[in-house]
C-alpha cells in the first residue's frame, strides 16, 4: 500500500486522510521485572521489525523492567 504524508504526520491513500496514534502498554503477568538485559534488546527488535512490517511509525518506546511503553 502506498502512503503519501502532509501535513504534521497525516497519511493518506488514494481515498482517505488520516493520522491515527496508538499507546499500548504491555505488562508481564503479575508485573514481573523481565524486560532487562538481552530480553529488553530482543523486544525493541521484534517491536521495531513488526512496526516496520506493517508501515508504521514508532513515535516513542520505552520499556521498562516491569512494562512497556509504544506510542505508534
Amino acid at each position: 500500500m502506498c502512503y503519501h504524508m502532509h501535513m504534521a504526520g497525516e497519511r493518506s491513500t488514494r481515498h482517505a486522510h488520516f493520522n491515527l496514534n496508538y499507546h499500548l502498554v504491555f505488562t508481564p503477568k503479575y508485573r514481573r521485572r523481565s524486560f532487562y538485559g538481552p530480553a529488553r534488546e530482543r523486544l525493541m527488535e521484534i517491536f521495531t521489525a513488526t512496526c516496520a512490517e506493517r508501515d508504521w511509525l514508532i513515535r516513542g518506546m520505552e520499556v521498562m523492567p516491569d512494562h512497556v511503553h509504544l506510542f505508534v
